[in-house]
């Protein structure tokens, strides 16, 4: 938070992975079109995951729209 607020004074919880290693996924967006913009954010929060290996088991067979 105090790295935060040097920023910016507003606060919103965040989850990040620092990835080392890649793992298989098949993860994909199943509606047409496009992105509306270049980033995407998934609330992965109820998948309990362990770790990047963990968290790439779980999305393996879902869909953006899952999410």
């Amino acid at each position: 938070r105090i790295r935060r607020r040097q920023i910016d004074n507003s606060w919103y919880p965040a989850r990040v992975f620092i990835l080392a290693d890649l793992h298989p996924t098949d993860f994909v967006k199943a509606s047409p079109g496009g992105m509306q913009g270049s980033k995407q954010y998934f609330d992965i929060s109820k998948l309990n995951v362990r770790d990047a290996e963990d968290l790439a088991h779980k999305l393996k067979g879902t869909t953006w729209e899952n999410y």
